[in-house]
């Protein structure tokens, strides 16, 4: 049945962020409610417009890429004190708990953070990615090089110590990297 399909789907971390919509012949209101509580995120009832897709299909891209910004903006906020409500806000509490706890060690990576959470690579990459837009290993570096920004504008530790103290092994490339995701070099990054 499409509504156990769908709750299953929607229970699952691995799966929650996936779109659902339901195309059914059942046009009551109570079935149009039972599907929503299902967890689709749409109900459209049997014969449907091509024009009512499209809107519908474009209305959850422009969700989930809010989403996107949303999640990609919440690493420089602090951690809350406990675990949110929602299954992917858990998820990313989980991934940032762990990352805050592992970051300064220049071998934690995918693999480290995988076995952390209990997921596979591919549930991780593709999570992340349906969350933030961005690959697993691009939020790593990202969440390091924003903890990197914050030493640099509240320390004095050299740029070396900085990159050093966020894991990463090479000053150079902790440079080349800071440059592109902030659009400035870590030298001009300082407070003062």
């Amino acid at each position: 049945d499409g509504l156990e399909v769908c709750r299953a789907l929607k229970g699952d971390f691995r799966t929650n962020h996936i779109p659902i919509i339901l195309l059914t012949a059942k046009t009551d209101v109570d079935s149009r409610i039972r599907g929503l509580e299902s967890g689709a995120d749409a109900y459209l009832a049997k014969p449907f417009h091509r024009q009512e897709l499209q809107v519908e299909l474009r209305k959850l891209i422009t969700l989930r890429e809010a989403l996107k910004r949303k999640f990609s903006q919440s690493l420089a906020a602090p951690l809350p004190e406990s675990k949110p409500p929602g299954l992917n806000e858990r998820f990313l509490y989980e991934v940032r708990q762990c990352l805050e706890r592992h970051y300064p060690e220049e071998e934690f990576g995918i693999r480290a953070l995988c076995a952390r959470l209990g997921v596979s690579r591919t549930q991780l990459h593709r999570k992340l990615a349906a969350l933030t837009g961005q690959p697993a290993s691009h939020f790593i570096r990202s969440f390091r090089l924003e903890k990197a920004r914050q030493l640099l504008a509240s320390s004095r530790m050299t740029i070396a110590e900085v990159a050093y103290a966020v894991g990463f092994k090479d000053p150079y490339y902790f440079s080349r990297a800071f440059a592109r995701e902030f659009g400035l070099p870590p030298s001009e990054a300082r407070e003062g």
